[in-house]
C-alpha cells in the first residue's frame, strides 16, 4: 500500500480487547500525517532543485568543454603565430645577412677600382714628370750648346753675312722633334693611364 499522509489520516483501527487508547493513536497519526507531508514537500523540493542543479552542472560542464576547445585553438593559434614570426624573423635576418654581403664585396670592389684608378694616375703623373724633365734637360743642353757658339765679329759699316741655313734649320728641326717626341709620350703616357682607368 502506498504511504501518503492522506492515508495515514483516513486510516480506521478496529477495536480489541484491552486495545490501545484511540483518541490518543488518533493525535499520534495526526502528528504523523503532517510530518510526513512536510517531509514529503520537502523531497520534492530537493528533487527539484537536484533537477535545476543537474541542469546547471550540465550547462557549466559545456561551458567549460567549450572553454576549453577555445583555448586549445588559441594555443595552437598562437603556437603557430609564433612559429611564422621565427621563420619571418630568420627569412629577413637572411636577407639582411645577403644584402650586408652584398655591399661589403660592392664596397671591396669599388674600393679596389679606386685603388687601381689612383695607381694608373701615379704612374702617368711620373712617366709625364719623367718625358719632361728629359724633354727639358734635352732642351737646356740644346741651349747650352748655341750659347758656346758666338758669331764672327763684323765692320760697323758692312753688312752681316747670312746665318747658313742648313745649320739654322737644323737646329729648329732638332727642337721641333725634340718637343714633338715629349708631346707624344705625355699624350701616348695618358692614353695608355685613362684606357686602364
Amino acid at each position: 500500500m502506498e504511504l501518503s499522509a492522506r492515508a495515514i489520516h483516513e486510516k480506521k483501527f478496529h477495536d480489541s480487547w484491552r486495545g490501545y487508547n484511540q483518541a490518543e493513536v488518533d493525535g499520534f497519526l495526526d502528528v504523523l500525517a503532517e510530518a510526513f507531508e512536510r517531509a514529503q514537500r520537502e523531497n520534492h523540493s530537493l528533487v527539484e532543485r537536484m533537477r535545476v542543479l543537474d541542469g546547471e552542472i550540465l550547462e557549466r560542464r559545456e561551458s567549460e568543454e567549450m572553454l576549453k576547445r577555445t583555448l586549445l585553438t588559441a594555443q595552437r593559434a598562437a603556437e603557430d603565430a609564433i612559429a611564422r614570426a621565427k621563420a619571418k624573423a630568420q627569412e629577413l635576418m637572411a636577407e639582411a645577412e645577403a644584402r650586408v654581403k652584398k655591399a661589403e664585396a660592392d664596397a671591396r670592389d669599388r674600393s679596389r677600382e679606386v685603388d687601381e684608378r689612383i695607381e694608373g694616375l701615379r704612374q702617368f703623373e711620373r712617366a709625364a714628370k719623367t718625358r719632361l724633365r728629359t724633354f727639358f734637360q734635352q732642351q737646356l743642353r740644346a741651349l747650352d750648346a748655341l750659347t758656346e757658339v758666338r758669331p764672327p765679329r763684323f765692320g760697323s759699316g758692312g753688312p752681316r753675312p747670312p746665318a747658313s741655313p742648313a745649320r739654322s734649320s737644323t737646329g729648329r728641326g732638332h727642337d721641333a722633334r725634340m718637343s714633338r717626341e715629349a708631346n707624344e709620350g705625355v699624350s701616348e703616357g695618358a692614353e695608355t693611364t685613362f684606357r686602364k682607368a
